[in-house]
């Protein structure tokens, strides 16, 4: 099971649009975020631990594959932690992630990691409260989630 988990921003603001943000670390034994997602994110929850990516080589790497700052250092730092997953909605990014043979979830996995442990009941009001906030979701995303979640 995967116990740590590194956070990119889009995640964090996404969890926080609609008030579950509380979700993150009830979901992974411990959930990190390099200082650039919290950067763009614009606060620090005190259960996130904050930690650079020490291959800052890497990231001016991803970087260059054209990625945004906060995505190349979540991923960098994931390189770093054997069996963490990294949280990215982005879809280059994850495609990114999944080269380097890391365990790539989203904002949505999460939800699923979430009802899985028990934390929720169910996936589906926090997914619709994520569509009213904004948060793009295509129809065949929705499906998989819900079959994930055992929610059809």
């Amino acid at each position: 099971m995967i116990q740590y988990a590194v956070t990119d921003s889009a995640c964090l603001i996404a969890l926080e649009r609609i008030e579950r943000l509380e979700l993150l670390p009830a979901s992974f034994e411990e959930v990190l975020a390099p200082p650039e997602v919290l950067k763009e994110f614009g606060k620090v929850p005190t259960w996130i631990e904050v930690r650079g990516a020490a291959e800052r080589e890497v990231v001016a790497r991803l970087r260059h594959e054209y990625l945004g700052e906060g995505e190349s250092a979540a991923i960098a730092l994931a390189t770093e932690i054997p069996g963490a997953a990294v949280i990215l909605d982005e879809r280059k990014a994850r495609r990114v992630a999944l080269k380097l043979d890391l365990i790539v979830m989203g904002t949505l996995g999460v939800l699923v990691r979430a009802k899985e442990l028990g934390v929720i009941r169910t996936v589906r009001p926090l997914v619709d409260e994520l569509r009213r906030v904004g948060f793009y979701l295509t129809e065949d995303l929705l499906r998989e989630v819900f079959r994930r979640a055992e929610e059809h």
